[in-house]
């Protein structure tokens, strides 16, 4: 299905959405940290970022910013999937998400913002499960 990369610096939460996400069909690759995303999107072109907010070395704002800036969101969506955002957050909006998923999530919210971001149609802030 897609290339997705998980940029989330939880090590459970990390696991429960490659699992999810591999479940559901897609080739997973995943960060620790932004830094690291930001390395590994120069190297490959996933088809989508999973990405936490609050992560050591970069944020995943810095992540998406320094991104953009090389090119290298050309005609990615981004989902943010965070616990540090709240409805009316103008990040979501700055960084150009197509989605956001708040924390605590199920796996079927997951997907459904997942699919919904690959197919062009935004996800409005959603409250946890």
């Amino acid at each position: 299905m897609a290339l997705v990369l998980v940029a989330e610096d939880d090590d459970d939460i990390r696991f429960i959405m490659v699992r999810t996400l591999e479940r559901a069909g897609h080739e997973v690759l995943t960060a620790p940290d932004g830094a690291t995303a930001l390395d590994i999107m120069r190297r490959k072109r996933p088809d989508l970022l999973l990405t936490d907010l609050d992560m050591p070395r970069l944020t995943g704002d810095e992540l998406c910013r320094r991104a953009r800036a090389e090119g290298l969101l050309t005609s990615v969506p981004v989902v943010i999937v965070s616990g540090s955002i709240r409805v009316g957050d103008p990040r979501a909006g700055d960084l150009e998400a197509a989605g956001v998923l708040l924390k605590p999530f199920i796996g079927h919210d997951l997907i459904t913002c997942v699919e919904g971001a690959l197919a062009g149609r935004h996800r409005a802030l959603a409250e946890p499960a």
